[in-house]
């Protein structure tokens, strides 16, 4: 919250969603004292979709930006990316990240570009980028696309970035990093259920999209046969995979997962595994 409120940009609403906690989250809220904090309160958990939903109907303001609540915004997010969106005049757009790992070692920045014209490029970057790199959107289109679909529990902003980037919109990404995002070892766990059946819900949810992208279906399959073969589900990535492999042979990297899921407890396929958490937590992990 602290980093909201010394934006050097003094025109914005903050809107804070407590999901059913039960750290002293209001108090913590009250203590600041400020009339643009709106606080909502869940009275149990009703999850990330829901309660992300809540502040999206509650929020006034032209344009939402997302921010989980063990991140920052650098102090000219807000201001660099309102001159952004108004410059160019996209409908959504991101912006670079400094990511603090858990371990203590030094922070390292991303940032995503789109450096290729082509839509088909452009499309793939929006869907992966997660709402954590400083996702901000105008109302008016999250309205249009009815936000989050709360039958996830999970990944949300990836079937979020879906809907967008099918639709006649425009995005771009502000080239600078004004987001500090600091991983926990609960944000970095593979080993979800949960996360895995989203997946296969969003896939089977957008595929006739996806029938026409097939570098994104990959990339998406890639992202469930990894979460699969680290929780060590064979029989689910046999039974997910293998039908996805049957109608794309020739994905290498789909071959892979499953190999390395058949070999999981030898030297070879555990090599496997390291190299796919390290691919996955760089590129692919959802930031919502």
């Amino acid at each position: 919250m602290s980093s909201v409120l010394q934006q050097g940009f003094a025109d914005f609403e903050l809107i804070v969603v407590d999901d059913g906690s039960s750290d002293g989250t209001k108090e913590v809220v009250e203590s600041f004292q400020d009339e643009r904090i709106l606080f909502l309160a869940n009275f149990e958990n009703r999850g990330l979709a829901r309660s992300t939903n809540r502040g999206f109907a509650e929020a006034t303001g032209d344009f939402l930006s997302i921010l989980d609540d063990d991140d920052e915004f650098e102090p000219t997010f807000l201001e660099k990316m309102d001159h952004h969106l108004k410059t160019t005049e996209v409908d959504f757009s991101w912006c670079g990240v400094r990511e603090f790992p858990e371990n203590g070692k030094l922070p390292k920045e991303i940032m995503v570009e789109l450096k290729e014209p082509d839509l088909y490029s452009r499309q793939m970057l929006a869907v992966l980028i997660g709402s954590g790199f400083g996702f901000t959107i105008r109302r008016s289109l999250l309205e249009s696309v009815g936000g989050y679909d709360e039958n996830l529990l999970t990944t949300c902003d990836v079937d979020l970035f879906l809907n967008l980037v099918q639709g006649p919109w425009q995005w771009s990404a502000l080239p600078h990093v004004l987001v500090n995002v600091y991983r926990q070892s609960e944000r970095l766990t593979l080993c979800n259920a949960r996360r895995a059946e989203s997946l296969e819900y969003i896939i089977d949810k957008h595929a006739p999209f996806l029938s026409t992208h097939p570098r994104l279906k990959s990339a998406l399959y890639f992202q469930l046969g990894t979460v699969l073969a680290d929780a060590g589900e064979r029989l689910w990535i046999r039974r997910a995979l293998g039908a996805y492999l049957r109608e794309s042979p020739k994905d290498v990297a789909a071959w892979s997962i499953w190999l390395s899921s058949e070999l999981r407890h030898y030297w070879f396929g555990l090599k496997l595994l390291q190299v796919y958490r390290w691919f996955y937590h760089r590129y692919f992990a959802p930031q919502a």
